[in-house]
């Protein structure tokens, strides 16, 4: 069976997605809608795919595998500083046209961010121990080394 680029990553669905409440006729603040739901949407994406990596770097921990849990910490920390960047160029968006769509949303804000809450669990910034931190530091322990000595032998680049 051949599966076309748009088949395989749900371009129709995902597109689809991206239904600004204000009409076209509304010009920029549609536009700046469309803008606003685009990185919210995109960044909930990305935050998918780090606690998906973080999963699998506690998977590796699991089986004391240091280089492979690293490698899921580098990815999912090189994907956080991109969703720095979805935050800065929010900046972009106008607050008159932003103050044009805001009042559809409710009560909805970013803050209710479920996975976002689970990142920050997971990570130890909701008054709880992180998990992945506990597993790393036992697996450290086990291969009886240290954070100086596993960065001196990561790669660097």
């Amino acid at each position: 069976m051949t599966r076309t680029y748009a088949d395989f990553l749900h371009l129709p669905d995902v597109l689809g997605s991206v239904t600004p409440s204000t009409s076209p006729a509304a010009g920029r603040v549609h536009a700046a809608e469309h803008f606003f739901l685009v990185a919210h949407q995109t960044s909930e994406l990305w935050l998918k795919h780090v606690l998906l990596d973080v999963a699998e770097a506690l998977n590796a921990l699991a089986d004391r595998d240091i280089d492979q849990a690293t490698e899921h910490v580098r990815r999912a920390a090189d994907v956080v500083r991109l969703l720095c960047g979805h935050v800065a160029v929010l900046a972009r968006l106008q607050p008159i046209d932003f103050a044009a769509f805001r009042p559809e949303f409710g009560t909805a804000s970013g803050a209710q961010s479920a996975q976002f809450h689970t990142l920050r669990a997971v990570l130890g910034l909701e008054n709880t121990q992180s998990p992945l931190c506990t597993e790393f530091l036992a697996t450290l322990a086990e291969h009886d080394t240290d954070l100086e000595t596993l960065y001196r032998r990561a790669p660097h680049g």
